[in-house]
């Protein structure tokens, strides 16, 4: 039952180095959201872009 004892060995590591564990995981959350907000803003962009240039055409 290894998997038994890997199971164990993880509780223990979050819970002597859990605060480290769950900043790490703030961490990563930020940069996931950072990079959405990041994607939005350009998505934004390329569509405004693209109502320009359908305006030109239309002019």
């Amino acid at each position: 039952m290894a998997w038994k004892r890997q199971d164990s060995e993880n509780r223990i590591g979050i819970a002597k180095g859990g605060s480290a564990w769950i900043s790490r995981l703030r961490r990563i959350t930020a940069s996931v959201i950072m990079l959405e907000q990041s994607r939005r803003k350009q998505n934004a962009s390329i569509s405004i872009d693209l109502q320009l240039c359908s305006l030109r055409q239309a002019v």
